[in-house]
């Protein structure tokens, strides 16, 4: 194992250390960050770093500090010479380097650990057979619509009292219950047009008597609470002992 200096042309420090090791390997920053020197791994026992604050700043310090701990042997050590920004201890730590310690006022040496922590994984295909899928829809049986409903479903649903809307005998806008048309049929008024009924009515309920019918029971009350239907409609409201005249002929 050797050693390495690792620096830029702007330190004064990064020649003296290039002056006093003739045996460690020098290098250029430029020639590490950009991928003109590959460095082998786990095989310098020491590195020198010695770059000035404003390359520190200007490069990608984390991509630096993890090329030379690859670099760095087991138990190896890192020298970082006039350098010191505050965040350095807990950056060399975040990288893998342990016990950052500050020699002087501008060196900081690490180490990286004897043992580099690491996970072992098997890629090995498992002869485990799968499982069948919880579903498979090529194998399910067809399902017959008409299965899905019963004699209670296909019953015609009953007529209500009251609207489950309004709470009242009164059917709402989009009634869809059948009160609608119960209410229709109650609200028309039958009458029996044979040659023998009456066509003088002094008030409703004689003119019941005689064959007319209604079943709201309101046609005395005037046309405010006559049906569409009804025979008494445009007529005034009936009064005790007023006679009331109705043409029943065909073309009315």
């Amino acid at each position: 194992m050797s050693n390495l200096i690792v620096g830029s042309l702007n330190s004064e420090e990064y020649f003296k250390l290039v002056e006093n090791n003739n045996q460690a390997l020098n290098l250029v920053l430029d020639r590490i960050l950009e991928g003109g020197y590959s460095l082998p791994d786990n095989h310098f026992s020491t590195i020198h770093l010695s770059i000035t604050p404003q390359d520190y700043s200007a490069i990608n310090s984390d991509q630096l500090l993890l090329l030379l701990f690859k670099a760095l042997a087991p138990s190896g050590s890192l020298i970082i010479h006039n350098l010191s920004p505050p965040t350095l201890p807990s950056q060399l730590i975040l990288t893998g380097y342990t016990n950052p310690t500050s020699e002087s006022a501008a060196t900081t040496c690490t180490t990286k650990p004897q043992h580099a922590p690491a996970i072992s994984l098997s890629l090995k295909k498992s002869n485990k057979k799968s499982s069948k899928p919880l579903w498979n829809f090529s194998q399910a049986q067809p399902i017959d619509p008409a299965q899905l409903l019963t004699q209670q479903d296909k019953a015609a649903p009953s007529t209500p009292l009251s609207c489950p809307t309004t709470k009242k005998r009164r059917a709402c806008a989009d009634c869809s219950c059948g009160l609608k048309e119960e209410l229709a049929k109650e609200s028309q008024v039958n009458i029996d047009t044979s040659s023998d009924l009456t066509k003088t009515f002094t008030n409703v309920k004689d003119a019941q008597a005689k064959g007319a019918t209604s079943s709201c029971g309101s046609c005395y009350l005037g046309d405010a609470f006559r049906c569409a239907s009804c025979p008494y409609l445009g007529l005034p409201a009936f009064e005790p002992g007023q006679k009331v005249e109705i043409d029943m002929s065909a073309d009315v």
